[in-house]
């Protein structure tokens, strides 16, 4: 039987290695996790604006509208109540660069879930062209703690034929605007600038 006195503990050059192993390792796994934990981010947001898209379709689809009014019920349907420019997601509202323009006007904004998780907007629930949603599960911000938007203006009755592009819109990781709240293309494509990431809807 060994006593207490055989055994001995590590040595000083037995825990310098195993240190500079650890460390080794962590500087090389740290910027591969680093890497994969960014790519997961920009892939999640990616989904929601395409989730926040085919959200949008399908109310257009039920209803024969677009989520551009913050009360069509009291409105009865008017062109009037058409009142909504932005839609906006829970979080913070992102830098709008001096060149972006999606807050500079001061447009009118409502939030994403009140147009299609629980219709607080009051569109008609009954009909051939009620409202069925909800159109979207619960939504949280986007992978940076910003809010996705999405420059409804152009969707507006008086708007919709018109050749500015409507799309959904996360500011990515730099939490900055960069793609102009107003673009006009003659073939329909966005290009998101720098690091935004988007779906377009028209």
């Amino acid at each position: 039987m060994r006593s207490f006195k055989e055994e001995r503990g590590f040595t000083l050059i037995e825990i310098a290695i195993v240190l500079g192993i650890l460390a080794v390792l962590v500087a090389v796994l740290v910027p591969t996790l680093t890497k994969y934990v960014g790519e997961a981010k920009i892939r999640r947001a990616e989904k929601d604006v395409q989730m926040i898209c085919g959200s949008i379709g399908q109310f257009s689809s039920d209803t024969g509208l677009w989520p551009v009014s913050s009360n069509f019920g009291a409105s009865g349907g008017t062109p009037a109540k058409n009142d909504v420019e932005v839609l906006k997601g829970p979080g913070n509202d992102p830098t709008d660069h001096a060149t972006s323009q999606w807050f500079a006007t001061a447009n009118t904004s409502d939030n994403l879930d009140d147009q299609l998780q629980s219709n607080v907007a009051d569109y008609p629930t009954t009909g051939s062209r009620a409202w069925q949603g909800p159109y979207l599960g619960k939504l949280e911000k986007d992978p940076w703690g910003n809010a996705y938007l999405v420059n409804v203006e152009f969707l507006k009755p008086d708007q919709i034929k018109n050749r500015k592009s409507v799309f959904v819109l996360s500011a990515g990781q730099n939490g900055v605007i960069d793609t102009p709240y107003s673009t006009t293309t003659g073939v329909g494509i966005v290009t998101p600038q720098e690091d935004d990431i988007i779906c377009r809807l028209k």
